[in-house]
């Protein structure tokens, strides 16, 4: 059949029934009559012309081959068809028809005959031009009038494509406009359909540019967005080009031990979760029976407190929803037994928490203990302060150290527990819940570029990075940083000096806050002086942010690692507009924002890519693909990093980071890795830290995160994040958005997707480790068990994953799948973060 041009696609509202009967054709007398009549979507009627709809049927199917039948599609629609139609629902029926059918060839034919239903439904007679289109949404306003005149409107209508609706997935079409596109919520009033989406999201990213290269990055942007190459979290796709600045992704926020804090920290998730993002959370305070005020006041514990920040963070909704909190508590914690118990519904009222997640963090002692089945003893921060500072550090073996020392101190008053049996506590309700989470603190702290403490990961556990507490609530709202540190001079001269001030010792850069009585340093102007004492320390204080994106690698050849890193330049330049010009509620977290330049850019299609080769998450041939993947991805951030630090700068405090003396992360990755396959460098990575070094850094302090990607992936049309696919087709619902999704090509012979409830856990983590050796952050890494029938899941299994992630060096554990925890069913998909993702934050899901 020769090709439509869009017209007449745009103008086929009916059509004709098959030449052909069905293979057993029903009884004359049952055939039901065949329409004489459309109802066009201006109102008017014409009688029914049968050369249409099989018209319809045969372009849709085209593209694919024998892998669809689309006789079979408009059979099924004629045998149904009332005596009179709408042409509207005559397109729908084709579609539902192809959607019944199940496969990835079925909703691509879907999705071609969906696209011009869009644009007739949302447009109407004709697609308006990109300026139209913007005048009407500011007019009405949903969007804001970007600073583009009518010669650039004039060269962007030479850029945008809506032919590559064609080329989309059904469901993907139908979550970007239900998700995605601007749109009147209140009045139902739609504007955009998936390219002109593509195109407000570029003409923001690239507004700022200079005007003589402005219109080659929006198209650049574009392009990247359209071919699905890079994909951007949800505040991202609804805020771009409109009043809303809300881009924040991940807060990441540590509470200490006084009143002020902790009330600062319900503050902080208040705000931030009414900002769109996801709350991460530990508060590092006393226990319950712990004096206060000298013993005038006995602590009454966590869980009041943990109780306001439950409240606080579903005070606020999300599009509808409430948010999200991933709270952290160490395993240590005089109250870890009652804490890991709080989302069990059997708890009592008076131990049960449900509107948190909660993450065990432990260390290496601490699994050492649990693995020769020791006693522990427990502390907090009131009883034992220096012990945990060191357990917040990378230096593990002075945590040792001192944990030994307050073991043989008589005078040390110690309350026992067996870390193997809150383990198994925790570890048994991640079976049963899902949702109880693990973080390897020594690792975090470790296999890192930052210097400074690093307390706990986002809600998803994916973001490892350093923070500090509030103690002031005007802090939060000071537009400057706000710490300091009060030193006396040799000579006996007193000089407080910003916290983050930049020095210099031993040829090497430090920040003030790192000074240390004795030392010789020298200060940015060239002065040099010895620090004789340390007066006092007002540390700045810190929320960690993260902002997303995250590189479709199905969609970028293998052998073009150009294209690669232009997605990663461009992933980062979108992560930088983002932290430019948010709105921040809490103006200081902007101001540690852009300081820092965090980001997170993950990864989607893993799965496809391994399917395509017919290899396994679970084998070393398959961890070797997983490698590959996952160096380049790290190799071309950095590289795509420094090109942005040559164009725009350093970020104000790289000096806090590794990546001023040339880290990599293949200097600080856990060496178990190397036994789990065949690993070979396929780049340069010397030449690339001679290159950093001669930088000064790179122009982020992070810069690789595997998050869940829940939400974009669908409108990528890809298997999201690092997973490997439960089922080769799903059911996925997302708010009040439900879609059919299947994975790319999986009717085709040529594939071999792997079910991730066919991978052993410990093979998962394996996998995960791989991917661990070159994350500067850390993977929001989910498991999966198929269990069958009474079958019981042992302890030996469960300590088997905690022990694994330890012994091959993965910082955090997610969602534990299974298709019993909390009555989610194999066949209905599975995956208990559906339901966990439903309330997580909008820009977590990415």
């Amino acid at each position: 059949m020769p090709a439509m041009d869009l017209t007449e696609l745009l103008s086929l509202n009916e059509g004709e029934p098959p030449a052909a009967p069905p293979a057993e054709p029903p009884a004359p007398a049952q055939r039901p009559a065949f329409s004489r009549t459309i109802r066009k979507r201006d109102g008017s009627t014409e009688p029914y012309i049968p050369r249409k709809l099989n018209g319809w049927g045969e372009w849709a199917a085209s593209a694919f081959g024998d892998k669809v039948d689309w006789s079979r599609i408009v059979i099924n629609v004629m045998s149904a068809m009332p005596e009179t139609v709408s042409s509207a629902e005559l397109q729908e029926k084709l579609i539902q028809n192809c959607l019944d059918m199940g496969t990835w060839s079925y909703y691509r034919m879907a999705g071609r005959l969906y696209a011009p239903h869009l644009h007739k439904s949302i447009h109407g007679a004709g697609i308006p031009t990109v300026a139209q289109l913007h005048a009407r949404m500011v007019a009405d306003g949903v969007m804001v009038r970007l600073d583009y005149d009518a010669d650039d409107y004039a060269a962007l209508e030479g850029i945008i494509d809506h032919a590559r609706d064609y080329d989309t997935p059904h469901f993907a079409l139908h979550y970007i406009r239900r998700k995605y596109s601007l749109q009147n919520r209140a009045t139902g009033q739609e504007y955009e359909t998936q390219q002109f989406v593509y195109l407000r999201m570029a003409m923001a990213l690239a507004e700022q540019a200079p005007r003589d290269a402005r219109i080659d990055l929006v198209r650049r942007f574009y392009r990247a967005f359209a071919e699905k190459k890079i994909s951007a979290p949800t505040p991202n796709y609804v805020n771009l080009g409109t009043r809303l600045r809300g881009f924040a992704s991940c807060c990441l926020y540590v509470a200490g031990d006084s009143e002020a804090s902790l009330a600062i920290g319900d503050h902080i998730a208040y705000r931030m979760t009414a900002s769109s993002a996801g709350i991460g959370s530990h508060l590092v305070t006393r226990s319950k029976g712990d004096p206060v005020r000298g013993g005038l006041i006995e602590h009454m514990g966590k869980l009041p407190y943990y109780a306001a920040l439950g409240k606080a963070v579903h005070a606020n909704m999300q599009a509808g929803r409430g948010g999200a909190c991933t709270t952290y508590y160490s395993g240590f914690d005089p109250e870890a037994e009652v804490i890991a118990h709080l989302r069990n519904p059997r708890s009592t009222e008076d131990r049960k928490n449900r509107d948190l997640h909660y993450a065990l963090v432990t260390n290496r002692l601490f699994a050492e203990k649990a693995a020769k089945n020791e006693r522990a003893f427990s502390f907090n921060v009131y009883t034992a302060p220096r012990l945990t500072a060191l357990f917040f550090s990378d230096d593990a073996e002075g945590f040792r150290r001192e944990y030994e020392r307050l073991e043989a101190d008589p005078a040390f008053r110690k309350e026992w527990f067996q870390p193997r049996e809150l383990l198994l506590t925790s570890l048994n309700e991640a079976l049963e819940t899902g949702v109880a989470y693990l973080a390897n603190i020594d690792e975090m702290n470790r296999h890192t570029p930052f210097k400074e403490p690093i307390h706990s990961s986002n809600l998803c556990l994916e973001i490892c990075e350093p923070n500090r507490p509030y103690r002031d609530m005007r802090d939060l709202y000071s537009d400057r940083e706000v710490g300091w540190i009060e030193v006396e001079l040799l000579g006996g001269e007193r000089r407080r000096l910003d916290f983050s001030a930049a020095l210099t010792r031993n040829g090497r850069s430090i920040f003030a806050g790192e000074l240390k009585e004795g030392e010789q340093v020298t200060s940015e102007a060239g002065e040099t002086f010895v620090v004789s004492r340390i007066l006092e320390t007002y540390a700045e204080p810190e929320v960690a942010l993260c902002s997303l994106g995250a590189i479709a690698c199905d969609n970028l050849p293998e052998d073009d690692d150009a294209a690669y890193e232009e997605a990663m330049y461009l992933t980062l330049r979108m992560i930088d507009y983002c932290i430019e010009h948010s709105h921040y509620a809490l103006p200081h977290i902007g101001v540690t924002a852009k300081a820092r330049m965090n980001a997170g850019i993950g990864l989607m299609g893993v799965a496809t890519t391994m399917a395509r080769k017919k290899l396994r998450f679970d084998t070393p041939e398959g961890r070797e693909e997983l490698h590959r993947i996952a160096e380049r991805h790290m190799y071309f951030a950095i590289r795509a990093s420094l090109r942005v630090a040559r164009e725009r700068g350093l970020p104000r405090w790289i000096h806090k980071t590794r990546w001023v003396d040339g880290w990599l992360p293949i200097d600080t990755y856990n060496r178990s890795v190397d036994a789990l396959g065949d690993f070979r460098y396929r780049y340069d990575w010397e030449a690339l830290r001679r290159e950093i070094i001669a930088t000064g850094g790179i122009g982020h302090s992070c810069l690789v995160a595997f998050m869940p990607g829940e939400s974009s992936s669908k409108a990528l049309g890809q298997p999201n994040s690092i997973y490997p696919v439960r089922d080769a087709t799903l059911g996925k619902t997302d708010g009040n958005v439900t879609i059919r999704w299947a994975a790319p090509d999986s009717d085709d012979d040529a594939c071999m997707y792997q079910s991730a409830w066919d991978i052993a856990e410990v093979d998962m983590l394996k996998a995960y480790a791989v991917f661990q050796k070159f994350t500067d952050q850390a993977i929001s890494a989910d498991l999966w068990r198929r269990i069958r029938g009474d079958e019981k899941v042992g302890s030996k299994d469960l300590l088997a994953q905690y022990f694994a992630m330890f012994k091959y060096g993965i910082k955090t554990r997610y969602y534990y799948n299974s298709n019993v925890a909390s009555g989610v069913s194999v066949s209905d998909g599975g995956r208990m973060s559906e339901a966990g993702d439903a309330g997580a934050c909008e820009g977590c899901t990415l």
